[in-house]
């Protein structure tokens, strides 16, 4: 157990680290998936859940959404961005990269085979 500094404020790590999973909502599945395995391995996992239609990406609810989002960054140990073997992921997405790696909190992604990627669109990361 350590204190570091985070966001400008003393971070004491206790207990198990805490992860954030990110990624497009069109890989719930695999999000599900690897927050199983990121728990089976001893780790409090965090995650969106909580799709926005299409239409209302610029709206009110994906603006809180996402700044809820980044406050469950802030209380992580480590980011796991969650995609596809095509590696997408959106501006959303980007942002809560930069986000954590700001914050100082390391940042990995996990291309995940299988459910939840068939029709996918969208270009790689």
């Amino acid at each position: 157990m350590g204190t570091e500094m985070r966001a400008g404020r003393a971070w004491v790590r206790r207990g198990p680290d805490v992860v954030t999973l990110c990624g497009s909502m069109r890989f719930f599945e695999l999000m599900l998936r690897v927050a199983a395995e990121e728990t089976d391995a001893g780790a409090i996992v965090l995650a969106p859940f909580t799709v926005v239609p299409a239409a209302e990406q610029g709206g009110q609810l994906k603006g809180q959404l996402d700044e809820l989002h980044r406050h469950k960054i802030d209380l992580s140990d480590r980011v796991v961005v969650v995609t596809d073997e095509s590696g997408y992921w959106g501006q959303s997405t980007c942002g809560e990269i930069a986000h954590a790696r700001q914050a100082g909190i390391p940042v990995t992604v996990r291309r995940v085979r299988g459910a939840g990627s068939a029709g996918v669109g969208g270009g790689a990361r």
